[in-house]
Parts: C-alpha cells; structure tokens; sequence
C-alpha cells in the first residue's frame, strides 16, 4: 500500500460508514431490501460525490484523532524509544532526552529515511496497511458512537422499536 492510497482509505471508508450507518435512519426501518435499494443507487458519480463529501467531512472534522490520540502518542514514543535506544550510554543524548522525545524532529528524521530507503519500501508499505487497518477501527469506533446516540434520540422520538435495536 503507498501512502496516496491510504490517504484515499482514510477518506473513503469513512464515507461509506456513515452512509451505511444513515440508511436506516433516513428509510425509518431496517431491513436488507432498504440497504441494497439505497446501495443501488450509488453508482459511478454520485457514489463518488455522496462517500467523498460524508469521508471528506468526516475527516475535517478531526473526528478519527478522538478514538486513537492515545494509541498514536504510545506508538509516537516507542519509535522515539527504540531510536534512542542505541545511544543510551552517551551522556549528551541523555542529557537531553526528554527534550527529544517530546519533539516530532526525531520523527520527521525517521520517515525521511522509510521513505527514501528502498530497503525500507516493503517495511513501509506494511506499516501503511497497519495504518488503513487502525484508522478503519477508529473510524468505526467513532461513527458507532455518533450512531448510536443518534438512533437512541430517533427512538426516543419516535417510538419506532427498529431505531431502538439499532442503537
């Protein structure tokens, strides 16, 4: 996976969450004819326009960094960790350590060097697709949220029984 198409996935996958998530909200029942009539309908363009603008607003919104800030910060200082860990006997990096770790320049130094090794290609390409695979699982944690609230206040509303088991 090059990292052009996970910021693809990262846009995409969202959208077709939240689509997916509003069928039932927007047909007022759940049942598989709703999903597959409403699937029908996105085709070529439209399925384009419709996924792209929910992903797209999905993503300005930041929403993905709510379920993973904690994940991204631990994997953020274990690889600042395991940087830093061939130089833990010299005293003027430890001095100076913390400093380090708290900055992204080790960081950025990092991805420089993924991404001009080619030795490194295939190891990139793998954390590429751990990252599409992470982002889906944080996605899906948030919009699970945001429907469910969502599906509680429709039942709460209508007092339609299908909102309540989706929820």
């Amino acid at each position: 996976m090059t990292l052009e198409t996970l910021q693809k996935v990262r846009i995409v996958i969202p959208g077709i969450l939240i689509f997916l998530a509003a069928i039932p909200l927007a047909k007022g029942n759940i049942n598989l004819d709703n999903v597959s009539s409403s699937l029908a309908l996105l085709t070529g363009t439209i399925y384009l326009v419709v996924i792209g603008t929910l992903g797209g607003i999905y993503y300005f919104l930041n929403l993905r960094s709510w379920a993973s800030k904690e994940s991204e910060k631990k994997i953020a200082l274990n690889i600042k960790t395991r940087l830093l860990e061939p130089f833990r006997n010299d005293a003027e990096i430890m001095r100076s350590i913390d400093k380090v770790k708290r900055g992204s320049g080790i960081l950025n130094v990092f991805y420089g060097f993924v991404d001009k090794d080619a030795s490194l290609n295939t190891k990139a390409k793998i954390v590429y697709f751990n990252g599409a695979f992470w982002s889906t699982i944080a996605d899906l944690r948030v919009i699970s949220a945001f429907a469910y609230c969502i599906y509680l206040i429709a039942f709460l509303i209508s007092q339609n029984m299908d909102f309540f088991w989706f929820s």
